[in-house]
């Protein structure tokens, strides 16, 4: 009898530790000041500048050949990667795409609803490498892409 508690025991406890790798897995970028939904976009949703979406010069088109891509969206921004900062060229090194969009452009604050959330200033969106939202940071910007690129290593990580 003490040894089929013992058994269920275990396979309870192996269940939970199972069930808690995925659910912190799932939902790391939670941990770190990510949401899972802001305005019409969501955690597993396609992402608003992924692959196939327009891009400005040099190309037109977001590429779908990157491992991830990640899009910032503050005040006085405007690039694609080595024009993003150093930090943007990182991303370039590690298989990304990484697009900067200025909060001021009214097509921009109403594709990422900045005016229906007025406290925030600026969004980070993190893409996996179909284009899937993985990580969706508000009021983080530019500076914070090290610690964002570190919470989502397993894309880029191969």
């Amino acid at each position: 009898m003490k040894t089929k508690f013992l058994i269920l025991f275990l396979i309870f406890i192996l269940f939970a530790v199972v069930e808690s790798m995925i659910i912190f897995n799932l939902n790391s970028s939670l941990l770190h000041g990510g949401v899972r939904k802001f305005g019409t976009m969501t955690l597993g949703g396609e992402m608003i500048g992924g692959p196939g979406g327009y891009t400005f010069a040099p190309e037109l088109t977001v590429p779908y050949s990157k491992k991830f891509y990640i899009e910032v969206v503050q005040k006085n921004l405007w690039c694609t990667f080595g024009g993003c900062s150093p930090r943007g060229q990182i991303v370039a090194i590690l298989g990304g795409w990484l697009q900067g969009e200025n909060t001021e452009q009214p097509a921009i604050e109403n594709d990422y609803n900045l005016y229906e959330n007025e406290k925030v200033k600026s969004i980070v969106v993190v893409g996996d490498k179909d284009g899937r939202i993985v990580g969706i940071y508000p009021n983080k910007n530019i500076d914070d892409l090290l610690s964002i690129l570190e919470i989502h290593h397993n894309l880029w990580a191969e």
